[in-house]
């Protein structure tokens, strides 16, 4: 279908069926369009549906004299199937989408200065599909609720995001959920990668088993990919990570698991970059442009000091700015993004938002603040998980024990003999709640 038949399709459609609108609002704007006429005209039903007035040909036509030519012009007479109007409105969508991805090639042939890749990226991540901006009637809205309630009624499990690898965790969350920003802080050696690990895993198998196929993103400034993956097979195929760095200590029957470990995870939906030292614009094009070829269900980050600040005059300035730019990629791309992020050493009891290192915009930017936290240096195992922002919920205290062989957190049974001050809820204690019918 050639580009402005496909466009008159649209705007027809949504003058046949006044429901078909909202069948392509979220992906055409004006702007898309390259017939001026049907750019205007879908702009007028645009606004037309979210005043609540009808579309209908002949009553636009009557407000709007100058559209009574576009309207009743050749190309708007076909009897176009309306239920066909999403199919009609992505024909359009990709046309739009190359005009600009040549508009923006033409742009990087004449780029100069000390940034050209920067600048090539920023121009190719502008071609990215556009959403319909500026402010819009809560009816659509209320269209987009609706339709999220409905895929939860028709999901086949009982979490509305990402599962989180724990339990007790995806009740209070509902799963890492779509467009939020997720912070895990940490002292150093406490688990952070380890737990990131953890929920990476829970997520590729929930995006596996959903066969959408959507994957996993991992961006490990820290540690190398091999790292990574030695550590998922250590969990995957529960024996001694260890084992890997002294292969010689491996025994005949570590081999089965190892080889299990290592099939389970390579079929995994999980992509990894391992570059150290990736600017912010760097990274935020990576990702919007893999996400436009392979789709996202979540975005991990180990770490976000670890990326390279932009410009600013302070530093606290310049975290803010990522913090800011990733909650902006999260609700853009409309998937959870888990960062983890370094506490400072500041606290003596437990850690705080304000102890997250950097600046206090990482707190305010997050939709969900969780700190891994041990509070006895002599129970290494021990670590409690402080869920203590979330912006769309309930905050709680869960003990965990970290089982380090294997690279994962469980729930603990109990906590160590004088922590009885905690209020980290243990397994012994949602048993206990279970028998006497309270909850936590």
């Amino acid at each position: 279908m050639s580009g402005n038949l496909s466009e008159a399709a649209v705007v027809g459609s949504c003058m046949i069926d006044e429901r078909a609108y909202w069948q392509v609002a979220d992906l055409l704007t004006a702007a898309d369009f390259t017939h001026r006429g049907y750019a205007s005209l879908y702009a007028e039903i645009r606004a037309r549906a979210n005043a609540g007035v009808t579309t209908d040909a002949f009553v636009i036509a009557d407000d709007r004299p100058e559209l009574r030519e576009v309207i009743f012009g050749e190309p708007l007479q076909q009897q176009w199937r309306h239920g066909n109007v999403r199919a009609y409105a992505e024909a359009v969508q990709r046309a739009a989408i190359t005009r600009r991805v040549r508009q923006a090639g033409q742009q990087i042939a004449q780029l100069s200065g000390d940034d050209v890749i920067g600048q090539a990226q920023r121009l190719v991540g502008a071609c990215a599909p556009h959403t319909a901006g500026g402010m819009r009637h809560i009816r659509e809205f209320g269209r987009m609720s609706f339709d999220a309630i409905q895929a939860r009624l028709d999901a086949t499990g009982d979490l509305t995001g990402v599962p989180t690898g724990l339990g007790k965790l995806d009740e209070l969350t509902g799963g890492y959920q779509p467009g939020d920003l997720i912070v895990i802080a940490a002292l150093p050696s406490v688990g952070k990668t380890a737990f990131a690990l953890q929920s990476t895993r829970a997520g590729a198998e929930f995006a596996k088993a959903e066969g959408k196929g959507r994957h996993i993103g991992v961006f490990s400034l820290e540690m190398s990919g091999v790292q990574l993956n030695d550590r998922l097979i250590a969990s995957a195929g529960r024996f001694d990570s260890k084992l890997l760095r002294m292969p010689k200590r491996i025994e005949d029957h570590d081999w089965p698991r190892i080889t299990g470990g290592s099939t389970i995870v390579a079929n995994l939906p999980i992509l990894i970059d391992d570059h150290a030292g990736l600017t912010l614009d760097v990274l935020c094009a990576r990702v919007r442009q893999c996400h436009a070829v392979t789709p996202f269900a979540m975005i991990v980050i180990d770490y976000l000091q670890l990326i390279t600040p932009p410009k600013a005059d302070r530093e606290d300035i310049a975290i803010g700015i990522i913090s800011r730019t990733l909650k902006t990629l999260a609700k853009e791309l409309g998937i959870p993004i888990v960062v983890l992020s370094q506490l400072n050493k500041e606290f003596t009891d437990r850690p705080r938002l304000k102890n997250l290192r950097g600046s206090g915009a990482i707190g305010q930017d997050a939709d969900v603040v969780m700190f891994l936290h041990r509070p006895d240096e002599t129970a290494r195992d021990y670590v409690e998980l402080l869920l203590d922002k979330q912006r769309n919920g309930e905050t709680a205290d869960i003990a965990l024990e970290f089982i380090g062989r294997y690279q994962l957190f469980q729930l603990a049974t109990a906590r160590p003999a004088g922590l009885k001050s905690s209020r980290a809820i243990t397994a012994d204690q949602m048993w206990d709640s279970l028998d006497s019918g309270d909850s936590f």
